[in-house]
């Protein structure tokens, strides 16, 4: 499984409706599960940007982009999706090149 972190920022329409998002939150997760993503964790934002931040886990970036295309057509959020590792797999790449 590979991991992910997804910044989510609201529209104009999301920002309307934002104890709506909220009072789905709970039917999200088990979508994302049905359709083989993992939540690992998931924070609302200050100060930034972004509204929202989910690091999740899936099995490709297939998985992941058809997620967040299903989620962007809700007209309610915008995404950046990025592909991560750990620290501790990054150094080991690192050592490998050595």
């Amino acid at each position: 499984m590979a991991l992910y972190v997804i910044l989510a920022s609201l529209t104009e329409e999301g920002a309307k409706d934002i104890p709506g998002i909220i009072a789905r939150r709970a039917d999200g997760l088990q979508g994302l599960e049905r359709h083989g993503i993992k939540r690992i964790a998931d924070y609302a934002l200050m100060g930034s940007d972004y509204d929202f931040m989910y690091i999740v886990e899936a099995d490709s970036n297939e998985t992941i982009l058809r997620q967040v295309v299903r989620d962007t057509a809700s007209g309610k959020l915008r995404f950046q999706t990025m592909p991560a590792v750990t620290l501790d797999d990054f150094a080991n790449i690192v050592q490998k090149q050595q």
